[in-house]
């Protein structure tokens, strides 16, 4: 089975884990992560292979997001393959970059040095 959590990157130290129901007493830990504070959204992907999802976890979870530290995390969807899957089609870019300025407008068309304007004689009144 293949988890993948799309989580948002707010706070610098901020840790948090996802367990997941391996047929145990206990959860088992697939996924410990600390943020670094770059104020982004981040893709995180695992595979676990003895996963049974028999609902053994707290509540009857199967698996579970759990805030291991005083601060809040953020996120927005868990998606979970049945096997191993393929990089998701749909990431949106991680490598774009942000202006601060706005963008300046494109530049009037200015005759070549080489042309002329011709003025016609009626014209010169």
């Amino acid at each position: 089975m293949t988890m993948t959590v799309v989580w948002y990157d707010a706070k610098a130290g901020s840790t948090w884990k996802l367990d997941y129901d391996a047929g145990k007493s206990s959860m088992k830990t697939a996924l410990t992560v600390t943020g670094k504070g770059d104020s982004q959204w981040h893709h995180e992907i695992v595979t676990v292979t003895d996963a049974v999802l028999r609902q053994g976890g707290a509540k009857g979870a199967d698996f579970a997001l759990v805030n291991t530290d005083a601060a809040d995390d953020i996120f927005s969807l868990i998606e979970v393959h049945r096997g191993k899957s393929e990089k998701p089609v749909m990431l949106p870019p991680t490598d774009f970059k942000v202006f601060d300025k706005a963008p300046k407008p494109p530049k009037a068309d200015k005759p070549d040095k080489g042309e002329t304007t011709k003025v016609r004689k009626k014209d010169k009144k």
